[in-house]
């Protein structure tokens, strides 16, 4: 039955393909959440994200394959000879037709192109390969293939804490890995450890665990006698939908130490962005916070017992939106793994959390910015 659904495949792939080598390219246009799909890959200037959906395409849309493999390779010329190679792998009986459609679209690689599609002596071309973008379409045996790791180090000047009007210059960590699109171990939006449990080309959802690593005392005189904040472990779920250059997210992470956060906190953020060049992607973002009653109480309230250590007032905040914040994203392409990313950030306490006796006068307005040098492997 394997083999069966394979030659059927074959036949379907083949029709359109040979009609093209008649017509040149298709005559139509790629349908639009096609379109869509590869020009949001594009925008995230990664060539592994870019190939699984172009391999994906492939799969649901084969009477397609020539257009697709051509816009890709004209949106992203400096991943042609990546596209081509992966889509080979995935289908490796079209490996020729693939190699031409690239090529049209970026002659200069033309005959890298073509080394890189041949199928390899030890290639079972009886054996079809994964269709289905978490495996970017590769083939099984390759096991570094289902994972995608990049690793980097830099520097944030940001608030001394939350509401501060001293700056410290601290190490920046970035870290980015993730298995099959499943599962993942990243810095981003502080999601650490989880799981996406729901997959389609437009929305993502899952859960994760990660940490609130708390606040200490003797950050700044402001905080004498409030005591310290013991780090949390935290419990999130995300969504995220993608529309064309849009991305648009919600993250709820809940406290799990009584000791430090034990409350809620909810952010909604909207990104635009994409390709100014084959090296550069900027994105515009903007976001907003909400806090629990938990949570506002641990960040910015003074309870009884720390008024009487500390000398301030009781405070006691109410739920409510905390902040909101701009930042401007910039990922630049130094190599094929060399890369480097910017981002400088505007947050705006507002609410209880702008009144609190723990914000500095006239520090409602923070400002950060981070420099992170990263390898992609």
């Amino acid at each position: 039955m394997g083999n069966l659904r394979w030659l059927v495949l074959t036949a379907v792939l083949a029709l359109p393909i040979f009609a093209g080598t008649n017509h040149g390219a298709n005559a139509g246009t790629l349908p639009a959440d096609i379109d869509h799909a590869i020009k949001r890959a594009t925008a995230r200037a990664d060539s592994k994200v870019l190939s699984a959906t172009v391999v994906d395409a492939i799969a649901q849309n084969p009477q397609l394959l020539g257009e697709i493999i051509r816009t890709a390779s004209r949106a992203a010329p400096a991943y042609s000879i990546v596209i081509a190679r992966d889509a080979a792998a995935a289908f490796p009986a079209f490996a020729t037709q693939i190699a031409a459609a690239a090529s049209h679209s970026t002659p200069e690689t033309a005959s890298t192109i073509s080394a890189v599609t041949q199928p390899s002596s030890s290639s079972k071309s009886d054996e079809p390969a994964r269709l289905t973008p978490a495996t970017g379409g590769r083939r099984d045996n390759d096991t570094w293939s289902d994972w995608d790791v990049s690793l980097g180090l830099g520097l944030a000047l940001q608030p001394t804490y939350e509401g501060d009007d001293e700056y410290e210059v601290a190490p920046e960590l970035l870290l980015d890995i993730k298995w099959r699109d499943r599962a993942f171990l990243t810095t981003e939006k502080n999601r650490g450890l989880g799981l996406n449990l729901f997959r389609s080309r437009q929305v993502r959802a899952g859960t994760y665990l990660t940490i609130d690593w708390g606040r200490e005392e003797s950050d700044a005189t402001r905080l004498a006698g409030t005591g310290d904040i013991e780090i949390s472990p935290e419990v999130g779920i995300f969504a995220e939908l993608y529309t064309g250059s849009w991305r648009f997210s919600a993250d709820l992470v809940e406290g799990l130490n009584r000791d430090g956060q034990d409350g809620t906190l909810i952010t909604f953020a909207g990104e635009f962005g994409g390709r100014v060049n084959e090296q550069l992607t900027v994105g515009v973002e903007g976001s907003a916070a909400y806090g629990g009653e938990n949570y506002m109480r641990t960040y910015f309230g003074v309870n009884p017992g720390q008024a009487a250590t500390s000398g301030k007032a009781v405070f006691l905040p109410e739920a409510g939106f905390k902040d909101i914040t701009g930042a401007v994203n910039f990922h630049y392409v130094i190599s094929d793994n060399w890369f480097g990313t910017t981002r400088a950030e505007w947050k705006r306490l507002i609410g209880d959390a702008a009144i609190s006796p723990l914000v500095d006068p006239d520090s409602e307005n923070q400002v950060s910015a981070t420099f992170v040098a990263g390898y992609k492997f």
